[in-house]
């Protein structure tokens, strides 16, 4: 704990930008152990049992509601990544169809259609029917994981 909280002064101070930006090369070990100094404090793990006690103990609370959206979440899951794959499957896809490469079957399709549910479109070059059904899983999708 000292040893992180004076890395944690350092960060502090005018020595701040040499502690950011580490060289590795310097004959100075002291500018180069800065950060893995700081994050020595991740390691004082019996400074978080009492919280995975109270988080145990909210999730067991909680397990009929959590257990219910779990499903519910898996159940929008598995249809929007099957019906994606029904309006985006072709038969021998070449380089080009990126969307058709990523849902060669319903199972490799399904998460990239999980990252889509969240929000995110890495890809965004689908027909025009699978924009539709992006739009109403989108909904769907940030009602249940928020």
């Amino acid at each position: 704990d000292l040893a992180s909280l004076l890395a944690l002064g350092c960060m502090l101070s005018s020595f701040r930008e040499s502690a950011m930006h580490p060289s590795y090369s310097s004959d100075y070990i002291f500018d180069d152990i800065v950060i893995p100094v700081r994050l020595m404090r991740l390691l004082v793990l019996e400074n978080y049992v009492p919280s995975f006690f109270v988080l145990g103990k909210v999730i067991w609370l909680n397990r009929r509601p959590l257990f219910k959206s779990g499903f519910a979440l898996a159940a929008v899951w598995y249809m929007f990544g099957t019906i994606i794959y029904v309006l985006e499957y072709m038969e021998n896809p070449k380089e080009e169809h990126e969307v058709a490469n990523r849902f060669p079957n319903v199972l490799t399709g399904l998460p990239h259609a999980l990252v889509h549910l969240t929000g995110d479109y890495p890809v965004t070059n689908y027909r025009h029917l699978s924009k539709i059904v992006h739009l109403v899983a989108l909904v769907f999708g940030m009602c249940l994981t928020g």
